[in-house]
């Protein structure tokens, strides 16, 4: 497991739906990682937004890191789509509000 201490915490998906982001979602939380997190940035979840579940990914990390104060962004150019764009490994980032 990776460290998470001041971290910006990455979070894509291809498959899966709600029910299974939230499983993810609840474990990350179980493993203290919102507790270490500077940020959470929501790439694309595919399945997800091709059957139009709800509640869609924003409304499943809102909700389930009620509590914590830090940062959480959303976009569509990280992810599995043929416009998608890269995040560097290593590369510092942030995200401003």
């Amino acid at each position: 497991m990776p460290g998470f201490k001041n971290k910006i915490l990455f979070l894509e998906s291809y498959g899966g739906g709600a029910a299974r982001m939230t499983s993810y979602l609840n474990q990350l939380k179980h493993l203290g990682a919102f507790d270490e997190i500077a940020g959470l940035l929501l790439g694309t979840f595919t399945r997800m937004e091709e059957k139009r579940e709800r509640p869609d990914i924003a409304e499943l990390a809102l909700d389930i890191t009620k509590g914590w104060n830090f940062p959480i962004a959303r976009t569509e150019d990280i992810g599995h789509r043929s416009t998608s764009k890269c995040l560097i490994i290593g590369n510092e980032y942030s995200i401003h509000a």
